[in-house]
């Protein structure tokens, strides 16, 4: 029996960095200067930008309805970041055991997904980061070889993809190496093989563990260098050029919004609910926006309008502009406009809801906050700027609450904010 994998990233390290390159190297920088992007809350410098700390994807959602790290029984009630004497007794196998190293724990004989494994925690200085699942490659008392291998991984890809749904990423299956990738509540994922002696499946705090988190943000980039270049191609009149690109950038980052919403231009001019004029003043708006060139965005968004005064969308980008501009009341007047063309775009309540936290009218605030939860119950963004909301309102009972509901979502909550609120209410959780 060969031992199972010892550093299970030290053979797919080298893929994953080509695959990388290759992809931050098809396409020019990219869209953060979107409505689609998080908003900046109002919270104060000293207790943190209130802003919520998106997920590699861009948004909060998930493609299950539960709000647990983990989906697998035995894994389901551990947390990131929780401590070892809490895992000690949360995990369900805790008397199998064993600590190999110091804040390194292994289950010898884990059961997962059909198959002996060694898992294997680690607990850094902020508490777990890191859960190894290390495949043997024998079972029953026979030698695993590469067929059976790979009929075996099919079958756990399965099980997996019910778990998780689609995987983000994935490397070609040629029986010398597969990777696929998911980024799910604040966690990376990875089940591969390297051809050799390293089979199996990590979890990584997203948050905790430097590797996870790098390698998502190099993801993240990518999708707003391909929205970035299909926003280009749209202000050029180049509108399947542009829809390729987004389309590239949600095959990479599935949930990035800036894409999706993009293309939902794309779509009204193909579906000629949008004139294709129109649209190109939409795309130059955004090209501009994302340069900063804030004047120049709200010129084409006025000419968009002019063409089309119903287009919610435009007044919904107008107003994120005008918002970064400081220009509170326009922004708000802008959201008002694109609301009541289409009262069910969340995003619309929550940036107006943020507009308003701007200039202290929390009370109102709180109420868009609200609408955006109710069409979008998983907008973890919503419940942390409701949480900071209620912070300034001195209700700290209610503060706690959504932190707790953002928490659950598997997204973290900004540290100087906790610290803040932990001060103010006098509790530490």
């Amino acid at each position: 029996m060969k031992k199972p994998m010892t550093d299970f990233y030290r053979a797919i390290t080298v893929y994953l960095t080509i695959l990388c390159l290759l992809l931050l190297t098809s396409s020019s920088y990219g869209g953060n200067e979107t409505p689609s992007q998080k908003p900046e809350s109002s919270f104060s410098s000293r207790a943190g930008s209130g802003e919520i700390v998106s997920s590699p994807r861009g948004s909060t959602t998930t493609t299950k309805a539960s709000t647990a790290t983990f989906r697998e029984k035995v894994l389901y009630p551990l947390k990131w970041g929780m401590s070892v004497d809490l895992f000690k007794s949360t995990y369900r196998r805790a008397t199998k055991l064993v600590e190999s190293t110091p804040s390194y724990y292994q289950d010898l004989f884990l059961p997962f997904y059909g198959q002996t494994a060694i898992a294997g925690f680690r607990f850094g200085e902020k508490g777990l980061d890191l859960i190894t699942i290390s495949y043997y490659f024998e079972t029953k008392g026979k030698r695993l070889y590469q067929k059976n291998v790979l009929i075996i991984s099919k079958r756990i890809l399965q099980k997996l993809k019910q778990a998780y749904g689609e995987h983000l990423l994935s490397s070609p299956w040629d029986g010398t190496m597969f990777m696929h990738v998911w980024l799910i509540n604040g966690t990376f994922i990875q089940f591969a093989w390297d051809g050799g002696d390293n089979w199996g499946v990590h979890f990584r705090s997203i948050e905790l563990d430097p590797w996870a988190r790098a390698y998502t943000n190099q993801l993240k980039s990518t999708a707003e260098q391909n929205w970035t270049k299909g926003a280009e191609y749209g202000a050029q009149g180049k509108f399947k050029e542009a829809k390729w690109e987004f389309e590239k950038a949600l095959k990479v980052d599935p949930f990035y919004r800036p894409a999706k919403r993009a293309l939902e231009v794309i779509e009204g001019v193909i579906g000629q609910k949008i004139k294709s004029k129109t649209a190109i003043h939409l795309f130059k708006g955004m090209s501009y926006g994302k340069k900063g060139h804030y004047d120049e965005a709200i010129s084409d968004y006025n000419k968009a309008i002019k063409l089309n005064p119903r287009l919610a969308e435009a007044y919904v980008y107008r107003g994120f502009v005008y918002y970064k501009k400081g220009q509170h009341d326009e922004a708000i007047s802008d959201y008002n406009k694109a609301i009541k063309l289409n009262p069910r775009d969340a995003l619309a309540y929550g940036i107006r809801g943020i507009a308003y936290q701007k200039k202290g009218h929390y009370k109102k605030a709180i109420f868009d906050y609200n609408k955006a939860i109710k069409l979008n119950p998983r907008d973890a963004r919503a419940y942390n700027n409701r949480a900071v909301a209620y912070f300034f309102k001195r209700e700290y009972g209610k503060a706690w609450d959504d932190v707790y509901k953002v928490q659950n979502l598997g997204v973290q909550i900004p540290p100087r904010f906790l610290e803040a609120l932990r001060e103010a209410s006098g509790r530490k959780r």
